[in-house]
């Protein structure tokens, strides 16, 4: 975010691209009773490390949202 207080908001590919910070939620799914940590594997179809492996759950907060919000 610019010194300013201002959100500017840009496409997600630009964000990708350029290497700006952005605020992003991610959700791990951990199993305390078994320690297992459920893991996906990202679509091969992906612009950003297609079909590696990943955290449970992630994404971009939309303007506005909050990261609680955009976790659930």
């Amino acid at each position: 975010m610019p010194s300013n207080g201002y959100t500017v908001v840009v496409p997600r590919t630009e964000v990708h691209r350029d290497g700006d910070c952005h605020r992003a939620v991610h959700v791990w799914i951990y199993y305390e009773s078994t320690g297992e940590l459920l893991l996906q594997r990202r679509a091969d179809c992906k612009d950003s490390r297609p079909g590696q492996w990943d955290i449970s759950s992630a994404g971009h907060i939309t303007v506005g949202d909050s990261s609680l919000s955009s976790a659930r």
